[in-house]
């Protein structure tokens, strides 16, 4: 196995250096462009999440998949397409389906009612 001290190094062969050329495009304000920060629009998160789920139920569709809205949900108010709670009376996506206290997600535990809302079962009985 060679060593490094095998190796030898050709002393007739100079250097490279680099060699890099600066280009600064200038704006109006004489400020270089790559400081101006680029503003995207705005838009919120829950605007781009719809704007998803319509594209998504648009695909599901095409492909034949059923997304019949199965009702609007009680806290959000958007269409139940896929899995859904019932309670009370209403329909809840299930991470909707909370506790009116302490929002501890509901959808598979048991639930106590009062005054028409749900409740986890330590709130119901602290309440």
């Amino acid at each position: 196995m060679a060593s490094l001290s095998d190796f030898n190094l050709n002393s007739t062969l100079s250097p490279v250096q680099p060699q890099y050329q600066q280009t600064l495009h200038s704006s109006p304000g004489n400020d270089p462009a790559y400081a101006k920060p680029h503003k995207l629009p705005k838009s919120t998160p829950s605007n781009q999440l719809d704007s998803m789920l319509g594209t998504l139920q648009s695909d599901m569709t095409r492909q034949g998949v059923n997304t019949t809205a199965k009702g609007h949900c009680s806290a959000c108010s958007k269409p139940i397409v896929g899995q859904v709670v019932t309670a009370l009376g209403r329909t809840w996506h299930p991470e909707h389906f909370t506790c009116a206290h302490c929002n501890q997600e509901l959808g598979t535990k048991n639930f106590f009612e009062r005054d028409n809302e749900p409740y986890c079962e330590t709130d119901y009985h602290n309440i």
